[in-house]
């Protein structure tokens, strides 16, 4: 395994003994009875095998991505999630192009619409208010 894997899980492996130590200063704030020798190296052996297990998992990752039928296969799943969203863009985009182009209150083609129409505006333009500035007649 190379050199630098081994540092990061040994990190790993550090940090999750200070994570032990640090609850079990805390489980001793709280009182109660203290766990005896068995109970803490029933802890400790619990934590160890927490750390292996995922050591495990990613070994068993790095191996994976190091294997050329799975990179072959990721390749593929990449690929597949490209077209994928290559395919829901250009729809999408469609989509948007096509009501763009319509007339407002209209469904763009092929479109159904849950919308009820617009009301039908008044021919007759809005009369303007009456002016109050200063100097004019009333």
């Amino acid at each position: 395994m190379d050199e630098s894997i081994k540092e990061a899980w040994t990190e790993v492996g550090e940090e999750f003994a200070e994570l032990g130590r640090r609850v079990s200063e805390h489980y001793k704030k709280l009182g109660g009875e203290q766990p005896t020798a068995g109970e803490q190296e029933e802890m400790r052996q619990a934590l160890r095998k927490i750390a292996d297990e995922v050591d495990r998992a990613f070994t068993s990752l790095g191996d994976t991505f190091r294997d050329p039928e799975a990179k072959e296969g990721f390749g593929r799943v990449v690929k597949s999630l490209g077209t994928a969203l290559t395919t829901t863009f250009s729809s999408v985009g469609a989509e948007l192009r096509a009501r763009s182009k319509s007339k407002p209150g209209e469904a763009p083609p092929g479109a159904s619409s849950t919308e009820p129409p617009p009301e039908a505006s008044s021919t007759k333009p809005p009369t303007d208010p009456p002016s109050t500035e200063p100097g004019q007649d009333e």
